[in-house]
């Protein structure tokens, strides 16, 4: 649709000023010009929006990781859910404890490195060899020996032929002895044995010795659980309860350097088991003695076949 306007312009005489005559009317000139276009149809709506408006927010950058110390990396227990760190979950990486210790020793590699080079079936089976394991002391705890046919591997549980255990906390070196055929003896110490604890079985209960000095400080007069490697080493032996003897009758025995400090350590004991097993402080019975520095320990005997 085009709408016109319409100019009407006088005609002015060129010479002076119009001059009104009665009954005669001046000249008019009527033009016609076209000035702008009209149209019927909507102009398209212009809305302002964001497409991006959902995931804007998800879009920023994570100032807390550019910064120099991240908070997740201040401590690991960041990293994955709040109740995994609960003392009530099991940990499928803590420290293990087997209810079939087994020490292996190579005879056959310990030869090797004493006489320097490798030696065949044929002459290893003419030498006689022995395997000691002495204590801290230098007593012989167990031996193994031979002559010939010398074994690849020595399996060993921890018991001796007195029916006696390996105790934790305390040192044992493997000595391995060789004769030649020609009566020339060679003699090597392997690596210490030394155990924060060891689980074994006696008189059809279940034992697990743990070393003191790791549990109550290195003098084992602490009366109080070590912090950091004793509550590392009692949650290891709290997860093997929950996985094998849950709800099984407890006994503690408690070997201090006095009476009176083994009941005080026997309590802090009771509190931490009684909180990690959800069991009552009654339920855990404890026995205290005296022993000599070497004998000092710890052991959680539990009650098989009973719950």
């Amino acid at each position: 649709m085009v709408m016109k306007s319409v100019w009407i312009i006088i005609s002015l005489a060129a010479a002076g000023p119009l001059r009104a005559q009665e009954g005669v009317l001046s000249d008019v000139v009527v033009k016609e010009q076209e000035s702008k276009l009209v149209y019927s149809d909507k102009p398209h709506l212009d809305l302002k929006a964001d497409p991006f408006a959902s995931i804007r927010k998800s879009l920023e950058p994570e100032d807390a990781l550019l910064l120099a110390d991240p908070p997740q990396a201040v401590t690991w227990k960041k990293t994955y859910a709040e109740f995994l760190n609960s003392l009530l979950v099991i940990r499928p990486g803590g420290v293990a404890l087997s209810q079939r210790p087994r020490l292996v020793f190579h005879p056959r590699d310990e030869l090797d490195r004493l006489v320097r080079r490798s030696v065949d079936d044929k002459d290893r089976n003419r030498y006689k060899w022995s395997l000691s394991i002495a204590d801290a002391d230098g007593n012989i705890f167990q031996r193994f020996d031979g002559a010939g046919n010398m074994p690849e591997q020595v399996l060993w549980n921890g018991q001796n032929e007195k029916k006696e255990w390996l105790q934790a906390g305390q040192s044992y070196s493997p000595v391995y002895a060789f004769t030649d055929p020609f009566g020339m003896s060679y003699t090597g110490v392997g690596k210490a044995l030394k155990f924060r604890g060891i689980v074994h079985e006696e008189d059809q209960k279940m034992v697990i010795v743990l070393d003191s000095s790791v549990l109550f400080g290195q003098d084992k007069r602490r009366q109080s659980l070590d912090d950091g490697e004793g509550l590392e080493l009692l949650r290891s032996v709290a997860d093997f309860m929950k996985r094998f003897y849950y709800r099984v009758p407890m006994n503690l025995r408690i070997y201090a350097s006095d009476e009176a400090l083994a009941m005080t350590q026997a309590k802090a004991f009771v509190q931490y088991f009684a909180a990690e097993l959800l069991v009552k402080e009654n339920e855990i019975s404890t026995r205290s003695f005296k022993a000599p520095y070497l004998s000092q320990r710890v052991e959680v005997v539990l009650e098989q076949g009973k719950k």
